[in-house]
């Protein structure tokens, strides 16, 4: 992958022409014209731009914090004094929010189609990623990631998956080369995106292996400056929010967002698992009423995480085969849960008229909820398209991107790339999982599904040695 990655690249860019450039272009141009498809059902429906929802602490959390930055009262969530700084958020979504409305003024529409390019960059990227391996391999994996119903969906909404996502590709890409330099930019754009999303700050370990097992040898050294400039990189681009929360009496980390849902999310979530009659609101409350017994008066935000992640290491120790099957419950609804709510919020508006085709289904069959449909008239139409489109999709993803894990590691070449991508999907899944987990949290890790389907779609049946572009 890196040795001859610019050869190839180089050698992609003289020979794509004619029908290639038209499929290339055909791929680009649907990814930007579906982001901006929900990106004008926004503008036509303004009010719909903050939510209320399971999501809607996110998205006003942080045109708060943005307008909190413009008005210059510091990082902070409150809306009146005294400004006090938040440690819960990174400053990455917020900081791009309060850059769009400084350049374009405090419209949150500007913000959004500024999102919706950057999911048609990430597109961009991902072929430019995957083309190294083949030109069928880069468009199978763009056309994917173009049509990734959730990627497109989160786009038209105030959350940072779509910038992390970015981020992330990002970050993989540089990270594909040979070199220091790389390697830095590499560590830089890591950090950037754990800024972003707190989560992708792990991706410093797939970054970290993929050096120690690929750089060995004679090119051992080369490995451990990679190695050291990656470790550089992160630290120039993360360490100063890290300084700013520890001098603050915040946590020692980029948030504490991650110790806040240890606790109420994956310690309360084994126990649910455990007592099924148990309700996650009935597990909280217990959480909260030993946390508070804990903790001691006037703690310092650094004492409450240390405190909170204390006592969720301890019940998901008491309760381990529990926390095991939380956390495999959470990967499959990540991964399997239907967001039709959302496309129906997004065109529809709140309680759209979906649950009465559901009812009528469940109640009176298949033909009672065909003529609920056919009622509709041109938004049944719609409403079919759209649930056959954001729950058949990702599945065939998934199937592709199985495929394309064994089919890579058959060619020695391909297998360092693989294991990258297939690394980065683990950390960014893996860590994701659990009660909370929706569909939306594998946004960020789309990109690299969409890399390894395009290995399971996109390379030849046999390894003829011109797999280059």
């Amino acid at each position: 992958m890196s040795d001859t990655a610019a050869t190839t690249e180089a050698a992609g860019s003289a020979v794509l022409s004619g029908g290639r450039r038209i499929c290339l272009w055909a791929v680009l141009l649907l990814g930007l014209a579906l982001r901006l498809v929900f990106w004008g059902a926004v503008a036509e429906h303004p009010e719909r731009v903050l939510f209320l929802s399971f999501h809607h602490n996110d998205a006003h959390g942080y045109q708060q914090l943005a307008e909190n930055l413009l008005e210059g009262r510091g990082f902070s969530q409150s809306r009146s004094t005294p400004f006090q700084p938040d440690f819960i958020r990174t400053p990455g979504y917020p900081g791009f929010l309060a850059a769009c409305y400084l350049v374009f003024g405090r419209r949150a529409l500007a913000a959004l189609l500024v999102q919706a390019l950057f999911g048609a960059a990430t597109v961009w990227l991902c072929w430019r990623l995957a083309a190294r391996h083949g030109f069928r391999v880069g468009l199978v994996a763009a056309s994917f990631l173009a049509l990734d119903a959730s990627s497109i969906l989160w786009g038209s909404f105030l959350i940072s998956d779509t910038l992390a996502a970015l981020l992330v590709t990002a970050a993989v890409y540089v990270w594909s080369g040979d070199g220091a330099r790389r390697a830095l930019l590499g560590g830089l754009l890591v950090g950037l995106a754990g800024l972003t999303r707190p989560i992708a700050l792990y991706l410093f370990v797939p970054f970290l292996l993929d050096s120690l097992v690929w750089y060995r040898g004679a090119r051992r050294r080369q490995g451990w400056t990679r190695i050291g400039a990656l470790a550089l990189g992160v630290a120039l681009s993360a360490g100063p929010w890290i300084v700013r929360n520890i001098v603050q009496g915040g946590p020692v980390g980029v948030s504490s967002i991650a110790e806040n849902n240890l606790l109420h999310f994956r310690a309360a979530g084994a126990m649910v698992a455990y007592h099924r009659e148990m309700t996650l609101e009935d597990a909280q409350a217990i959480l909260d009423a030993e946390f508070a017994r804990r903790l001691p008066p006037r703690a310092t935000p650094r004492e409450i995480a240390a405190l909170q992640r204390e006592l969720a290491f301890e019940v998901l120790w008491n309760y381990k085969g529990s926390a095991i099957l939380m956390t495999l419950e959470g990967l499959g609804q990540m991964l399997s849960g239907s967001e039709f709510p959302w496309f129906s919020y997004r065109f529809w508006g709140v309680h759209s008229w979906q649950p009465s085709v559901s009812v009528a289904l469940r109640e009176k069959g298949l033909t009672a909820a065909l003529e609920v449909l056919a009622g509709r008239g041109w938004t049944g139409a719609l409403h079919v398209l759209l649930r056959a489109w954001e729950g058949g999709l990702p599945w065939l993803l998934y199937l592709a991107a199985l495929v394309g894990v064994p089919r890579a590691w058959k060619r020695p070449r391909l297998r360092r790339s693989m294991l990258l991508y297939l690394a980065c999907v683990g950390v960014l899944l893996g860590l994701a999982s659990g009660r909370d987990s929706c569909p939306r949290f594998r946004v960020p890790a789309a990109p690299c599904l969409a890399l390894l389907a395009g290995f399971g779609l996109g390379l030849p049946r046999r390894n003829s040695g011109s797999e280059a572009v």
